[in-house]
């Protein structure tokens, strides 16, 4: 009969191969596949405890397979909440129910198919009301650019030449600049070079007609002072149409523009009309006041502007003010008609300018206070059309619709919430990236290249044929509880100020989590990463992103993968607390009270535990060795040790500890376990072999190996001895 340490280190050096011996056993198979067909059906702890086939599966693989008659005590175990610290499960010094409550999430329930997650949908919502500060700044650099390089360029071979003279142009013409042919946009341009302006082109067309260019060789004509591209004038109209074409006339810039313009042009005005009918003059005298310049009517506003406030038949003296909002609405167009100067005829009044100095001060004044409100109307507004859109999609095909009072606003806010433009991109393109994987590398939407569409797909839940599918998170909402509870436990007695920290912490942690969709975003989001190697306790190991990615990607199905090769536990916690699958895309989250990486992790402790049982019934050493070997990255302090039958015996064999020892008082006992023993040591693969090996070598003196040996009962963990280190740690 071969010894202990030989037996273990035939076991130990090939793990995964033993692993799949047992896996390939006919009943361990039955056993597995009824397990995988069913968990996913289980939608209460009731469900869970009434099957027991399934029930006893879960218990073995979790080292509890003696506590299957106590119902009662694993109820109030799943039922815990592992966040709370005081919970019933946390209270416990037995790891193994926290790894079993934590393989379980039976307080969320079935995660069900839909359009989008609240959180998705908030998300979504806040990149939308924050799109305006993200555009306002790039739409005032490249604006800027735009209108000093009209004095320095010469040509057509510079301007097509430059990417963001390029951009302004294009986004002014409203083409889109990735897609557009340069070739045609410079044949364009060279086609209306010393052309006189003319009605009818296309916006591209008429762009390029005011330009400066010869028709000869597409440059400008020299000339002292230098004649410029394009005139400030007209350098300032197409600003205008990049900022408003862009989306980006809600931020300073667009404000600080359109200023501009007014404080010029307001004073070449004669009359009305000329008001109405200049589009910026008109957007800026209604937003000044108030008033949505899309919703505004300029034949109502120019009769207005050319009212009687004392006539009572004019426009504005026969507004009715029966109710407060009449009343509101008549005061505001009541201050507009009083900051201009302009008779009933629409003319200006005698010896008057369209605005004198204190009337342009009031209205400009009156801009910039009202210019974001309007503003702010609209993306609410907006917001409120998606909201109400996505609460009630089906499917892909609910949110892309035409609807005939909103059009496509809904779709239009997710476009641009992520810097997309609706004018230039094409519904096909869009259908064919929501139904895209964006966690997966090969899928359509990553082979764009162009992140922001990879965000707009994430940021859906729509399956490849646009039907609705479960969230894809890199890890679940659960998982981040317990990930956020193991980082605070790897804190001793933490202070006062420490605790402020964890909580910090841990807020960043869900935080940072949610804007990860992708594996290799995890790799590169920093703290949020290390939070997570901390928690399982690999903070101080050397891993880089290759090791991790190989890790991440581990099948936990499969005995072979990467991440039992490493035979660590702490990796394959790792692991399994995120979604990723083998290809490196996430897995969907499933609709019952296991996700598939816990599934997969219980399927493999089930096989571990098989396989322990299995060289029990040969040698009972070599049992607890491995036990040993595999519970060691859950040996946090030398009351662990104590808490568990089986770790205490190999403990005591290896370091020559009496079997009396466990009559003396717990102080005791660990006052004599750590004279002999660094618990932290056993972290150290070197040591622990080592200190596996030493039991090994020791335990066949000790004991006599037989099928009666005393031994098995050290698995046995009964309830009561278990509550009575509770607290302890």
């Amino acid at each position: 009969m071969l010894s202990t340490l030989t037996n273990y280190r035939l076991y130990s050096n090939d793990i995964a191969k033993s692993v799949a011996r047992v896996q390939a056993n006919a009943t361990v198979k039955r056993d597995e596949t009824y397990y995988k067909d069913n968990i996913g059906k289980v939608k209460s702890v009731d469900d869970f405890l009434s099957d027991q086939r399934l029930y006893t599966y879960a218990l073995k693989a979790y080292g509890l397979a003696d506590q299957a008659s106590s119902k009662g005590f694993i109820r109030k175990v799943i039922e815990s909440d592992l966040t709370d610290s005081s919970s019933f499960v946390n209270k416990l010094s037995d790891a193994r129910y926290r790894d079993f409550a934590t393989a379980f999430n039976f307080k969320a329930g079935a995660t069900k198919p839909v359009a989008q997650s609240v959180g998705q949908t908030e998300s979504l919502v806040e990149a939308y009301s924050e799109r305006s500060i993200r555009g306002s700044v790039v739409a005032a650099q490249k604006t800027n650019y735009f209108a000093d390089q009209m004095t320095k360029i010469t040509s057509i071979d510079q301007l097509m030449a430059d990417p963001t003279l390029y951009d302004v142009i294009l986004n002014a013409a409203d083409l889109d600049p990735t897609t557009t042919s340069k070739s045609f946009v410079e044949g364009v341009f060279r086609q209306f070079a010393g052309v006189t302006p003319q009605p009818g082109l296309t916006a591209l067309a008429n762009i390029a007609i005011r330009f400066n260019f010869q028709a000869s060789d597409g440059t400008v004509p020299s000339s002292t002072p230098a004649t410029p591209a394009l005139s400030a004038a007209d350098a300032q109209l197409v600003n205008y149409a990049y900022f408003n074409n862009t989306g980006n006339t809600a931020g300073a810039a667009y404000a600080a523009h359109l200023s501009a313009y007014y404080d010029t042009a307001i004073q070449n005005v004669s009359d009305a009309a000329t008001i109405t009918n200049d589009i910026r003059l008109f957007e800026y005298v209604t937003t000044a006041y108030g008033f949505d310049p899309s919703v505004e009517m300029p034949s109502y506003i120019l009769s207005i502007l050319k009212s009687d406030p004392n006539d009572q038949t004019s426009a504005l003296g026969s507004l009715s003010e029966a109710t407060s909002a009449e009343r509101a609405r008549k005061g505001l167009l009541t201050d507009l008609n009083a900051a201009f100067n302009f008779a009933t005829t629409g003319a200006l009044k005698p010896s008057s300018t369209a605005q004198d100095a204190d009337q342009l001060k009031a209205t400009k004044d009156a801009y910039y206070n009202n210019y974001k409100t309007i503003s702010e109307k609209k993306d609410a507004s907006a917001v409120s059309t998606f909201k109400l859109t996505i609460a009630k999609a089906k499917s892909l095909s609910d949110l892309m619709a035409f609807d005939p009072a909103f059009g496509r606003d809904a779709l239009n806010v997710a476009l641009r919430a992520f810097d997309i433009d609706p004018a230039t991109t094409s519904l096909t393109q869009i259908r064919a990236v929501l139904q895209s994987d964006a966690s997966d590398p090969k899928s359509y939407v990553n082979k764009l290249g162009d992140e922001r569409f990879v965000k707009l797909a994430a940021a859906f839940n729509f399956d490849s044929e646009g039907k609705l599918r479960t969230e894809r998170l890199v890890q679940s909402i659960s998982a981040q509880a317990a990930t956020g509870t193991l980082y605070a436990g790897t804190f001793q007695k933490p202070s006062t100020e420490q605790k402020t920290q964890i909580t910090a912490d841990t807020k960043a942690y869900v935080e940072g989590m949610a804007d990860i969709d992708t594996l290799d975003q995890l790799l590169k989001s920093g703290k949020t990463l290390d939070f997570a190697l901390k928690a399982y306790g690999l903070d101080k190991e050397k891993l880089d992103a290759t090791k991790l990615r190989k890790i991440f990607t581990s099948d936990l199905g499969d005995p072979k993968s990467y991440v039992y090769t490493l035979k660590d536990k702490r990796y394959e916690k790792l692991a399994a607390a995120f979604n990723f699958l083998p290809s490196g895309a996430v897995r969907l989250e499933t609709t019952g009270i296991q996700s598939e990486g816990k599934r997969l992790s219980t399927q493999n402790l089930y096989l571990l535990q098989t396989l322990e049982e299995q060289v029990g019934e040969q040698s009972e050493g070599t049992r607890l060795a491995l036990y040993f070997l595999r519970k060691s990255p859950d040996i946090k302090s030398t009351l662990s040790l104590l808490a568990d039958k089986a770790l205490l015996e190999v403990t005591k064999t290896a370091l020559g500890l009496p079997d009396s020892l466990s009559q003396v008082s717990i102080e005791a006992q660990v006052k004599a376990i750590e004279k002999k023993l660094k618990v932290a040591d056993l972290q150290d693969k070197g040591k622990l072999d080592r200190f596996v090996a030493r039991f090994a070598a020791l335990y066949d003196l000790k004991n006599n190996s037989g099928a009666n040996s005393p031994v098995m009962g050290l698995f046995a963990q009964e309830t009561d001895s278990l509550t009575s280190l509770i607290g302890r740690f």
